[in-house]
């Protein structure tokens, strides 16, 4: 066999207890243990291992700070027993550490079995029984007690090491706040996690022994880690990655997501205590490579990829990376635009808008919005015939076809209307006890209007299962010349005054001969809360807002019945529209600034600038449509409808 060089590099930073006093954030120290075998008792001698990690050992002492420790031409027993002495150290939760083989490797085509030559290797071992294998020796320093660890294999065969190479083919040939705060803040979040990451020269080939990757390495070492004096595993490897043969990188033993290596330089980088070292600068392309690739991987859009391409492809370290993203950009834009075509709304384009704001169809996503929404504009302003009809043969799957389809009926509506046709669905609700106000299931978002939560008894009544709708009020009142936001029948009515309700309820029970009101503010939350058959829900019939309500930004209503009902079989108690009810804002709760108007009477208040209402608004945040929210209405507003209730 051809001189190889064998490296294996197991790293966590940080090892130990002892406090760094140029960075007292970090509670732990660096190691770093070294087996270099040049002289071999059955193998050809080697010339490089030992003044390889000599040279590696150096750096990292004199510029990062390691403690380091070389073992000189071992045998096997040292090595195991070198390992077996770290074990026993104690390590710091962000500790890290260093462990780097050179010298010979071996593998076994029939068994897949890689292996490290130490000193008293045999020469045609079958059995490998005089060798270290590197399965064998990645269990043992995965199990270390030390958080982080990098493993990287610089020899023949060495990414053999890796199982999933071990098993391909015939072997190869041979080929913040501050820059200091954010530096900190960066070391800490990137040493939450296990660390078990390898690096090999090469994958199944043999390597020479004046090794490229040692070479990559300590170049990297001596650019300092950059302006920011950090060197992570990702830039490590954007040095390595010109070394011949191809260094490869994998993850072994119980590595956690996230989980990171760093090189830290001592002190900041411009900081006036940081250590210098004999060893030269370097400035080169590497080091502007990997500045750019990082810039753009802040940045994280298509475009910042697409730069680092033109400015650093072919050749770059990261050229194969960027390709990789700049196409899943493509591919996931391409399907999200498909999706929102295919739904084709307001709602679905906006999204598409805002989810890509580099997206390849934002122009057709904008003239498709804008015309829509325009024609839309124009055909509400007209509110004929003619035009809604105009609008659903311009727009057959429009976002607003039902609303235009409503429209041609409103104008075309002219039936006589019977005490049956007035008839409301109601729903009995059984009498009971209950906690009434900011109860546990409401979380942190309670105002001062729902404290205290007190028991309250109701008696037995009727409610709506429906909000009352638009149709419905037509029917009533007889006109909607008054109401300027008409949307469609079985939506519910808005924009409506307790004083217009109150209007309408007589207007009815003259009508059917009924006796129907409003609900009392008590009766609307034991209802909402699903009466006796209550599951203790945040919102009406679902802990799930997207379950019970319709989410909108503009001026629409939706029709009532659309989502899921509470326990009771009721609808849109949780959004839709505001609900007016009965009584003043009291209703129990304590005296403030919001209530000190408020009247007891249940009959109603005396005030109208007291009135309840209830189950906030469809266009409302999440914490308006809980059960227990409640607030006042000096008028009529776009959002503010109502339901019936009766006495039994």
């Amino acid at each position: 066999m051809k001189k190889t060089t064998l490296l294996l590099l197991a790293a966590a930073l940080l090892c130990g207890n002892t406090t760094n006093s140029t960075l007292p954030f970090r509670t732990g120290k660096d190691f770093a243990l070294f087996f270099a075998v040049n002289d071999y008792d059955h193998w050809d001698d080697l010339a490089n291992p030992v003044s390889d990690v000599e040279a590696i050992a150096k750096d990292l002492k004199d510029l990062y700070g390691f403690e380091t420790e070389i073992v000189r031409n071992p045998d096997r027993k040292t090595i195991l027993d070198k390992i077996e002495a770290y074990r026993k150290k104690t390590y710091a939760k962000d500790a890290q550490l260093l462990i780097f083989f050179s010298g010979h490797g071996e593998f076994n085509e029939d068994s897949k079995q890689g292996y490290f030559v130490p000193k008293n290797g045999q020469k045609n071992d079958t059995y490998g029984d005089s060798y270290i294998e590197y399965e064998g020796l990645k269990r043992r320093i995965s199990s270390l007690p030390c958080e982080h660890i990098l493993l990287a294999l610089d020899a023949c065969y060495s990414g053999t090491a890796d199982e999933s190479i071990a098993m391909r083919g015939e072997p190869g040939k041979r080929p913040g706040t501050s820059a200091d705060a954010e530096r900190e803040r960066y070391i800490e979040s990137s040493l939450q996690y296990k660390t078990r990451i390898m690096l090999t020269s090469g994958a199944k080939v043999r390597t020479p022994d004046k090794s490229q990757f040692v070479a990559k390495f300590l170049e990297a070492l001596r650019a300092r880690g950059g302006q920011d004096g950090l060197l992570n595993s990702l830039e490590l490897m954007g040095y390595l990655t010109t070394a011949q043969p191809k260094p490869v990188t994998t993850q072994f033993g119980d590595h956690a997501p996230g989980g990171e290596f760093l090189f830290v330089l001592e002190g900041a980088p411009n900081a006036a205590g940081a250590k210098t070292s004999d060893a030269p600068k370097v400035e080169d392309k590497t080091a502007a490579d990997i500045a750019a690739w990082k810039k753009a991987g802040q940045s994280n859009l298509k475009s910042a990829y697409r730069e680092y391409q033109k400015s650093f492809c072919p050749g770059g370290a990261y050229c194969d990376v960027a390709e990789v993203r700049v196409t899943k950009f493509l591919e996931d834009d391409k399907k999200a635009w498909d999706s929102a075509k295919e739904v084709n709304t307001v709602k679905s384009l906006q999204k598409y808008l805002d989810d890509y704001p580099e997206g390849e169809y934002r122009t057709q996503a904008q003239t498709a919005l804008q015309s829509e929404a325009i024609f839309w504009q124009q055909t509400v302003e007209k509110s004929t015939k003619e035009s809604f009809s105009a609008y659903l043969k311009a727009f057959p799957s429009g976002k607003y076809r039902e609303y235009a389809e409503e429209g041609i009926k409103k104008i075309d509506w002219a039936q006589p209307v019977t005490p049956a046709d007035l008839q409301h669905d109601m729903i009995f609700v059984k009498s009971g006890t209950f906690t009434m106000g900011c109860t546990p299931e409401q979380g942190n978002a309670c105002a001062e209007e729902e404290k205290p939560a007190h028991q309250v008894t109701v008696g037995d009544f009727y409610i709506g299962r429906y909000e009352v709708t638009q149709k419905q009020w037509r029917q009533v009142m007889g006109s909607d010349e008054w109401w300027s936001s008409w949307t469609c029948d079985e939506c519910p009515i808005n924009k409506v005054s307790w004083e217009e309700v109150q209007t309408f309820i007589k207007k009815l029970n003259k009508l059917t001969k009924m006796e129907y009101r409003l609900p009392t503010e008590a009766e609307w939350e034991y209802a909402a809360r699903g009466g006796n058959q209550s599951k203790g829900y945040k919102y009406a019939g679902s802990n799930d807002l997207d379950e019970v309500r319709i989410w909108s930004k503009g001026f629409d209503a939706h029709p009532v019945g659309q989502r899921k009902p509470n326990e009771l079989g009721i609808y849109d108690m949780s959004g839709n529209v505001q609900e007016w009810c009965a009584d003043g804002v009291d209703g129990g709760y304590k005296i403030s600034p919001y209530t000190a108007a408020a009247q007891t009477n249940p009959t109603g208040p005396k005030s109208k600038d007291t009135h309840v209402r209830r189950g906030g608004a469809y266009h409302e945040d999440d914490a308006l449509l809980r059960l227990s929210a409640r607030s006042i209405a000096q008028s009529s507003w776009w959002y503010l409808g109502f339901r019936l209730a009766r006495s039994k």
